[in-house]
C-alpha cells in the first residue's frame, strides 16, 4: 500500500461476514451467523447529508445521512457484509452502529461501499 493511500485511509473498520452454512431443521437456509472477517481494516468513512421532503408531510424537509466506506481495491468485502465499528488511528470509536454494505463500486484504486444503518443506537459524535 502506497504512502498516499495510507494517509487517506485514516480510519479502521471491523467488517463482519455471515459464516452460516447448511440448512435449518426445516430445510431452509441457516440463520445468519455474523463473525468478524476484517478487523482493523484501513478505510475512510464519511457521511453525506441531504434534505428530502417528508413522506407524511411533504412541506417539511428531513435530513438523510448516507454513509460511505472507502477501502483499497482488492479488499475482501462484499454486499451483505456488516460494518460494526469505525475507529480513528488512535483507537477512538467514531461510529459503533451496525451498518450493512448494500453495494460496492470501484473508484480508481479504491472500492466505495454504500452502507445502510441497521442499528441507530450507539452513535458517537463530537
Amino acid at each position: 500500500m502506497s504512502l498516499t493511500l495510507r494517509l487517506k485511509m485514516r480510519h479502521r473498520a471491523t467488517i463482519q461476514r455471515d459464516m452460516a452454512i447448511g440448512q435449518n431443521p426445516r430445510g431452509g437456509p441457516a440463520s445468519p451467523e455474523y463473525r468478524d472477517h476484517l478487523v482493523g481494516q484501513p478505510c475512510l468513512f464519511w457521511e453525506e447529508a441531504s434534505a428530502q421532503p417528508g413522506v407524511e408531510r411533504p412541506e417539511r424537509r428531513i435530513v438523510v445521512l448516507d454513509a460511505r466506506l472507502r477501502v483499497p481495491a482488492g479488499t475482501d468485502v462484499r454486499a451483505g457484509d456488516r460494518v460494526t465499528e469505525i475507529r480513528d488511528r488512535q483507537g477512538k470509536v467514531l461510529r459503533a452502529a451496525t451498518m450493512r454494505v448494500s453495494h460496492i463500486i470501484r473508484r480508481g484504486r479504491d472500492l466505495v461501499c454504500f452502507l445502510e444503518a441497521l442499528d441507530a443506537t450507539n452513535v458517537a459524535r463530537e
